[in-house]
């Protein structure tokens, strides 16, 4: 999780669907922790599919604003 400003987090993890998982990323909005639809095509979250299991591991913040996300994958 990281801290944009006082009101937007970033967070980023897995889900695991057998036989893959895919990665995702998703911006918040607090107090309530809902989704920002102004990011990820007006989801609130990006999903990552490099055709294997992917899982974020860690998440920074360019001076720009960009998330960077990173993490791995593997096939199974």
């Amino acid at each position: 999780m990281r801290r944009i400003n006082s009101t937007r987090v970033v967070v980023g993890g897995g889900t695991f669907v057998v036989p893959a998982g895919n990665a995702v990323v998703a911006r918040l909005v607090e107090p309530q922790g809902v989704v920002d639809p102004s990011f990820g095509g007006g989801f609130g979250w990006s999903l990552l599919d490099f055709g294997g299991s992917e899982a974020i591991n860690g998440i920074a913040l360019q001076a720009d604003g960009r998330i960077v996300a990173v993490g791995s994958t593997r096939t199974l």
